[in-house]
């Protein structure tokens, strides 16, 4: 069995990242009214880009709310949210069966990415969708 190896994300890797989706929004969805973090991976830049571009961060999904995650990996979070715009720091296209409306960085090794606000010793899994 291949271990899988964690990669630190580190916190300028994210400050870019929310700059670059910063970007877009403003020169491709100028439309974008207000950010839903999506609980967990998406909260953080959720709230980054809600200060970066002074858009209200919102607990319902509007029609021009702009949903936001940390990671599309396999897709599974995304495809549940009925929302027409998704941003994502990274976006894994050869594992992930979504694809989001906008993203920063592609990622195409299969680490096991870890954010700065993430326990980089847990276990690798998406413990949240996992039925208790």
């Amino acid at each position: 069995m291949n271990k899988i190896e964690r990669k630190l994300v580190s916190w300028n890797e994210v400050e870019e990242a929310v700059s670059k989706i910063a970007i877009a929004i403003k020169e491709q969805h100028p439309n974008i009214d207000s950010l839903f973090g999506i609980a967990r991976g998406g909260l953080i830049p959720a709230v980054m880009l809600s200060h970066k571009l002074n858009i209200p961060l919102i607990s319902k999904i509007r029609k021009n709310t702009l949903v936001v995650d940390d990671i599309s990996d396999s897709g599974n979070t995304l495809e549940g949210i009925n929302a027409p715009n998704t941003a994502v720091l990274f976006h894994k296209p050869h594992t992930s069966k979504y694809i989001p409306t906008m993203h920063a960085e592609i990622h195409t090794g299969d680490q096991w990415l870890i954010f700065p606000w993430e326990n980089p010793s847990a276990k690798m899994s998406q413990d949240y969708l996992e039925k208790k």
